[in-house]
């Protein structure tokens, strides 16, 4: 199944607003006709015409004498229609979508070409064609960088005569340019015409992102003093704001605190995946369940003590939540994958200057609130509940990939209505170590799927980490519907187990997917986790994901 590259949104209180694309369901075979015209309305001849669905070729042919093409047997889908001829420049339409109505038409009009030629702005005072400069001088451009589909700058640098780079280690190292066989410390490094480097100075470029750059300059020549007298080479790298085709905006709960993030690649082995295919192009509704909704702490996507810090924004490339956002989204774009945003539709016009660049006028189709949506204190309690945390789902055509955002105060577990608990903890001490995990009572597997009659049947298997018995009187299971069933008087051994078999009046277990909750006395969230269909084996105990 092919898809597109789209938004989707999320939940606002108990309902989950959800954009994605709509499958591409086999319907009747559509007729794409359509013409290329120039830009005084003259039909062109012999065009290159692509049709493109989920940004590969589905089919290809040329314009006739009446300058006009045809695609017989399109299924319905999504697709873009991408013309070529000599002398203009290549034209790709935006998304269209093709329905099985029988003909469909487009027309496209060529811009004329405008005479290639490579300008550089390091080779001297004034901007200068390539070919004036006299000096050996090569330049990445940004169609360069699209096609090596690498993360780094420094995969880029590897095309550049006499440039050796060295990383120290696995990906991350230290990284140095050695151009020509001079020391790294003789390269001095520009960003938009800046200095990024002190005077003799080295330069890291390990967490150089590519993401937001437009294109690559390196002058190894004599030309490059009048930048200084520690410039023997110069490398100038020109940023810009990559395009997407989401507008999501994450407005922040608390002013200058950083975002935590939790990168999970990739992210498998839970219900709300199972869901994401079925869902259909715009915002929609669904249950706040563990199927259809996203919960950090009931429905677990990853490890707390996982998650790394950033700042929203910043002034250099790759040291920001916006730069690592732009870069998977630029990466699940170009894959033609498709993006899921958890979150809160816009309720009404905020008038954000980036509604202008993505054509949203009247502010209403931007997704916010995608991040963790409990665990607050102070003024900003009021947006705590369950089942309706924030977060993106990339999916990319091989697997999926999960971004999920939290802040730094935001604390957890959380009691059902999304509040911290008494013994909650801050997500920095989580995630910095300072505050070491307790709980040595843990839900550990489960007989999911009885053979015959689920219903009395069910059993959940609940271990003890520590050397000394642990008393679970008062304790509860809850399942992904809230039915709960109250452990009775009984306790477990040291390193041991107990099986708590589900008599079908309290908690359940699906065979489609879903999650349990471990309660103790006090309705402290102990453990939680979260189980696919594909788990619920007949007849089989399965371990729960970690």
């Amino acid at each position: 199944m092919n898809r597109s590259f789209s938004t989707i949104g999320a939940l606002c209180g108990c309902m989950l607003f959800v954009c994605a694309i709509a499958a591409a369901f086999a319907q009747a075979p559509t007729t794409l006709t359509g013409t290329v015209s120039d830009p005084l309305g003259a039909r062109l001849v012999s065009a290159t015409v692509t049709l493109l669905r989920a940004g590969q070729q589905a089919g290809q042919t040329q314009t006739n004498q009446a300058g006009e093409f045809t695609f017989n047997g399109v299924a319905e889908g999504r697709y873009q229609v991408r013309a070529e001829a000599a002398g203009f420049d290549t034209r790709t339409t935006d998304p269209l979508f093709v329905a099985g109505t029988g003909r469909a038409d487009i027309d496209l009009v060529l811009s004329l070409g405008p005479l290639q030629q490579a300008v550089v702005v390091s080779a001297a005072v004034t901007e200068l064609p390539a070919s004036q400069t006299g000096a050996p001088i090569t330049v990445i451009d940004s169609q360069t960088l699209q096609a090596l589909e690498k993360a780094d700058v420094l995969e880029a640098l590897r095309l550049v005569p006499g440039a050796q780079i060295v990383q120290s280690g696995q990906r991350g190292g230290g990284t140095s340019l050695f151009i020509r066989g001079g020391n790294s410390n003789f390269t001095k490094v520009l960003i938009d015409g800046v200095a990024a480097n002190d005077i003799g100075g080295a330069f890291d470029f390990a967490q150089m992102a590519v993401a937001g750059v437009e294109r690559i300059e390196v002058l190894r020549q004599s030309n490059s003093v009048m930048y200084g007298s520690d410039a023997l080479e110069i490398e100038d790298l020109m940023r810009s704001t990559p395009s997407l085709a989401a507008p999501l905006h994450s407005q922040l709960p608390y002013t200058g605190a950083e975002v935590v993030y939790w990168l999970v690649d990739p992210l498998q082995g839970h219900p709300i995946l199972s869901g994401l295919a079925s869902l259909r192009t715009g915002f929609s509704s669904g249950a706040p369940s563990s199927g259809s909704a996203l919960d950090y702490v009931r429905a677990p996507l990853f490890d707390w003590h996982e998650g790394a810090a950033l700042p929203a924004s910043g002034s250099a490339s790759a040291d920001d939540l916006q730069d690592l956002l732009g870069l998977y989204l630029q990466h699940c774009k170009d894959a033609g994958g498709e993006v899921y945003a958890f979150g809160q539709r816009f309720d009404r016009n905020l008038h954000k200057p980036i509604d202008v660049d993505f054509g949203n006028t009247d502010g209403l189709h931007g997704v916010h609130d995608i991040h963790l949506n409990q665990g607050n204190a102070g003024p900003h309690a009021g947006d705590n509940g369950a089942m309706h945390d924030g977060g993106l789902i990339l999916a990319h055509p091989d697997r999926h990939i999960g971004l999920f955002l939290a802040f730094q105060t935001q604390r957890v577990p959380t009691d059902p209505a999304g509040a911290p608990t008494p013994l909650s903890r801050a997500i920095a001490d989580l995630i910095h170590g300072t505050t070491p995990p307790t709980d040595t009572v843990y839900l550990e597997r489960a007989l999911l799927n009885p053979l015959g009659d689920d219903v009395g049947h069910e059993v959940v298997v609940i271990g003890n980490l520590v050397n000394g018995i642990a008393p679970l009187v008062g304790w509860q299971l809850v399942d992904k519907t809230h039915r709960c069933t109250v452990i009775g008087p009984e306790t477990i051994g040291p390193g041991g187990s107990l099986l708590v078999p589900l008599d079908g009046a309290g908690a359940q277990l699906g065979n489609n997917g879903g999650n349990l909750v471990l309660l103790d006395p006090g309705g402290r969230v102990v453990d939680a986790v979260a189980y696919p269909a594909t788990d619920a084996v007949e007849g089989r105990y399965v371990r729960f994901h970690r």
